[in-house]
Parts: structure tokens; sequence; C-alpha cells
């Protein structure tokens, strides 16, 4: 039972956060734009937002955010002749950077290139469209503005990513969206986690211990002046070096042993 509730959270945690992405997509492709002159399409941030998408979410659910956000922005732009091309264009570009993005560090220095990469396979998608339906000049229009869309994407994406991966509070969300990918983490996380606390434990003994000796040897000192004081009262002066003697001289066995 636990189980099936814990695997419907996650459910539920995927489809809220794949929901949200297609908005913030489908708002940063429409309203956030540059036209291409001859209208054949645009260029915009959406693309960005679609690889943030990658970095949360497992590979199907980051391409739905993709395509179905981009396709929107499609249809609310007024380009329904391109809704078709853009979920491919958009699957593309989700599954030639995903792996990158979402199991390396966004430092690495091969992820740049990836993401240059798939931009351009994207563009590509929609210039050879291009080609077809609308001739030639179409696809140097839209291939030669295109070009502009990996600059926006690259930046924006990176700098962003960057940031993202920074904040504990983002990683350990995108961990809880795929607790499967992360669980030996987590359990190495807890381990050491157990492992300082015994530690900790281990010297507090140690310091208890050493705390109680000192104790035992302050009050063996003030015992041992005690009596040499009596000894100095009761008895004559031979005597009483006689007794000092033997008291250090137990001391200094006690303290061999």
């Amino acid at each position: 039972m636990n189980k099936q509730k814990r695997k419907s959270n996650l459910n539920t945690k995927l489809i809220a956060t794949t929901s949200l992405f297609v908005v913030v997509t489908f708002v940063a492709t429409a309203f956030i734009q540059m036209g291409i002159p001859g209208g054949s399409g645009y260029v915009h941030i959406g693309d960005a937002i679609i690889l943030i998408a990658c970095y949360f979410l497992p590979l199907p659910y980051a391409i739905a955010a993709g395509a179905i956000g981009a396709a929107f922005a499609d249809w609310a732009a007024g380009y329904i002749q391109y809704i078709l091309i853009t979920i491919l264009a958009k699957a593309v570009l989700v599954v030639s950077t995903h792996y990158v993005i979402y199991n390396k560090q966004i430092t690495t220095w091969y992820t740049f290139p990836v993401i240059v990469l798939g931009n351009f396979i994207s563009i590509l998608c929609y210039a050879f469209h291009d080609l077809i339906f609308f001739g030639k000049g179409a696809f140097v229009a839209n291939f030669t503005f295109g070009l502009i869309q990996p600059a926006f994407t690259l930046v924006i994406s990176v700098v962003v990513l960057l940031a993202f991966s920074k904040i504990k509070v983002l990683t350990t969300f995108k961990e809880a969206l795929n607790p499967k990918k992360y669980a030996h983490k987590r359990i190495a996380e807890e381990a050491m986690h157990v492992e300082q606390n015994i530690h900790a434990q281990e010297l507090n003994k140690i310091e208890l211990k050493i705390e109680k000796d000192d104790s035992t040897k302050g009050e063996n000192i003030a015992n041992q002046k005690d009596n040499i004081e009596e000894i100095k009262d009761d008895s004559t002066d031979d005597e009483v070096e006689n007794d000092i003697n033997e008291i250090k001289d137990d001391s200094s066995s006690d303290e061999t042993i």
C-alpha cells in the first residue's frame, strides 16, 4: 500500500512538473520571440526552457513538455502549418541533449557542443520542412535566421542551469522526481550520517574518560597533600621525610602500573 502511494505521489509530481514546463515553454515561445523575414517562422527562447526541463525531468516527460508547449505556441502564434514539424523538432532536441544535461554536470566540457548540436539538428528539421513546402527561398531564410536560435538557447540555458545546479532545494527536487536513479546517493548520504554519529559518540566517550581520569588524578594529589600535612603535624622531621618519601614512592609505582 505504501509502495503504491509513493508511486502515485511520484506520478503526480512528474505530471505537475511537466505541465508547468509545458506552460512556461508555451509562454517563452509564443510571446518572447523574433519573427523571421518572409513570415517563415520565428526565433525564441522557448528552446532554453525545454533544455531546463531536460535537467529536471526524465526523458519521456521532457519530450512531452517540449513538444506540447512548443506546438501550442505555434498554434497561438498562427503558425499552424508548423505544429507537426515542431513536435518532431522538439522531440529531436530533447533526445539529442537529454542524456548529458540530465546525467552529467553542466560544467562538463562537452555539454556546450551537445546543446549547440541539438539546436542545429532542430533547425535543420524546420529548414527541410520549408524546403519541401515553401521552396528554396524559405529554406535559406529559415536556416540563416534560425542560426540565431542556438545562441539564444545556449546562453540562457547554460546560465540558468549553472545557477539551478548550485541551489540545494532544486537539486533535491530533481532527485525527488527520480528516486530510483538517485537511490544510491541517498543511501550513501545516510550511511555517512550514521558513521558521523558513531564517530561523534566515540569521541564523547573518550573525552568523558579523559575528564574522569583527570578528576581522579586531581583527587589523589589532593589526598597526598593532606596526608603530608598530617604527617608534618604529628611526626618529627626525620619521620616526616621518610613518610613523604614512602608516599612519593607509592605514587610513582601507581603511575608506572
